[in-house]
């Protein structure tokens, strides 16, 4: 199975600044929560392209926007919401959601991925329901998500990456393969 390639603002949970995400309730039954180096709102997710095509994508971004604080709103189940395949938190930022569509185009072009058409949506992916999930595992997750309080939390958005999956998924999903700090 060729892995997956995406660019994302990596979200540091680090020191003090972290005890939102080192505090949460711990997930139920047959969920993973992400390692703290996984933590990341995407700006695209590109599939299983070749390294080739993911680097061409990552060479493409235009001028980076700016380093910004944002805000932890609501937690809640992503995917369809009848099964769904991720509990996220939605992050606000003026023009977030805008830096992230114009960020993602170009991406996608130059690595002749499949684009998403969706409106760019800023979450963050806290965990994830394990593939044996059943439905009453994911009905908890939905649960977990509703009693999670971190609304208002900030965090700071000032790099981006490109990453693939880790060598060794057993710990942390993720490894960034290239990484830029955002202008301040």
């Amino acid at each position: 199975m060729q892995a997956n390639w995406f660019i994302a603002f990596p979200v540091s949970v680090e020191g003090d600044t972290g005890a939102w995400f080192h505090n949460l309730p711990p997930l139920p039954t047959n969920s993973r929560k992400f390692h703290p180096d996984d933590l990341h709102i995407t700006v695209a997710f590109l599939g299983g392209v070749s390294e080739e095509a993911a680097r061409a994508a990552w060479a493409a971004l235009p001028a980076l926007p700016t380093a910004t604080r944002a805000l932890l709103r609501e937690v809640k189940g992503m995917g369809n919401p009848k099964e769904p395949s991720a509990w996220s938190v939605m992050v606000e930022a003026p023009g977030l959601a805008h830096e992230i569509g114009r960020l993602r185009q170009p991406a996608y072009t130059a690595s002749a991925c499949r684009a998403d058409q969706r409106p760019p949506l800023a979450h963050m992916t806290l965990g994830r329901p394990e593939r044996s999930a059943t439905r009453q595992d994911r009905q908890a997750g939905l649960d977990w998500c509703r009693g999670v309080r971190i609304h208002n939390t900030e965090v700071q958005i000032d790099s981006i990456a490109l990453y693939t999956w880790a060598a060794d998924r057993g710990t942390q999903l993720f490894d960034k393969v290239e990484h830029r700090a955002l202008p301040v």
